[in-house]
């Protein structure tokens, strides 16, 4: 029973299925590589965008209901550019995002549980770190076990991002459709749709978007900040390479992928994943165009036993 407890992860602004899960990524390091692109308009030269995340899962169980959960995830994205573009926008961008989640998940029963987090981030290049820098939100999940093989999540995480509040209306999703075939998600955020081929190799579809920003410190570009935002859409390959060691490649594209620069106190009056309310703000820089990636993943993943 403790076991089958203990047994829940976190992703990126969202969380798996405790009940349902068989296995947990405790120990994540991953990079992915984007194809250099040229610019939408007449900036020069071509962008290369490179990213790294490390992350860690640490469960705590406090009873036979209770569970204290923490995850640590950190972000660096990085774009460089081959020409010089200017002394009004950045020419590089070294971003980092340290991402801290605890809280708490209760088992009403068996097939009804709550999931509540405290999301608290610190977002920007770091080169100075201030009050802009930290960032709070929050998540809050109803979980339902609709049937063996099916569970259901509905909540929504909120965020004070720089360019205003953020609302994500959630749908979790954890549906193993037939022996071979399994859907997981936090919709809109992340979706992935494998296929067991054998006991050591899974494939399939994965899509990942988000919306962030960064608090710039350097001391040209003072009073700006990034937004990022892009929709990774990739097929996929996960092979046990031995015992709890896990390697996955990702091959894909990304869409409405932006940097945009933007003024210090410049804001939406409210935001949703696909609206936002009240903006006017001034873009300072050009974004650059969609293009492909691949990404590599290394995993500790710890199966669970009853």
């Amino acid at each position: 029973m403790k076991s089958k407890i203990i047994v829940f992860a976190v992703c990126l602004l969202g969380t798996h299925s405790l009940f349902s899960q068989n296995s947990i990524d405790l120990l994540t390091f991953a990079g992915q590589y984007s194809a250099p692109q040229s610019y939408k308009n007449n900036t020069p030269g071509l962008a290369s965008e490179r990213i790294l995340n490390v992350n860690l899962k640490l469960p705590i169980v406090l009873n036979d209901k209770l569970i204290w959960y923490n995850e640590f995830s950190y972000f660096n994205f990085h774009v460089s550019n081959s020409e010089y573009i200017g002394d009004t926008v950045l020419n590089s961008m070294e971003l980092h995002a340290n991402i801290l989640q605890t809280g708490i998940m209760y088992k009403f029963s068996e097939k009804k549980a709550l999931v509540a987090l405290f999301v608290p981030r610190l977002m920007g290049d770091l080169k100075k770190i201030g009050n802009k820098t930290f960032q709070f939100g929050g998540m809050l999940m109803y979980e339902k076990k609709v049937r063996q093989g099916l569970t259901l999540r509905y909540g929504v995480s909120l965020n004070q991002e720089l360019f205003g509040p953020q609302l994500i209306p959630l749908l979790y999703v954890d549906w193993r459709i037939k022996k071979r075939w399994r859907i997981k998600g936090l919709l809109p955020i992340y979706l992935k749709i494998g296929y067991d081929v054998n006991e050591r190799l899974r494939i399939g579809f994965h899509q990942v978007g988000l919306i962030t920003s960064y608090d710039i410190t350097d001391t040209q570009f003072s009073n700006d900040y990034i937004q990022r935002e892009s929709i990774d859409l990739s097929l996929f390959s996960n092979i046990r390479l031995f015992d709890k060691v896990h390697f996955e490649a990702r091959f894909g594209y990304s869409l409405s992928r932006k940097y945009t620069q933007y003024r210090k106190g410049s804001k939406v009056d409210f935001a949703l994943p696909l609206v936002r309310f009240g903006d006017d703000r001034i873009q300072k820089n050009e974004n650059f165009k969609d293009g492909a990636f691949i990404n590599f993943r290394l995993m500790y993943r710890l199966p669970i036993v009853d």
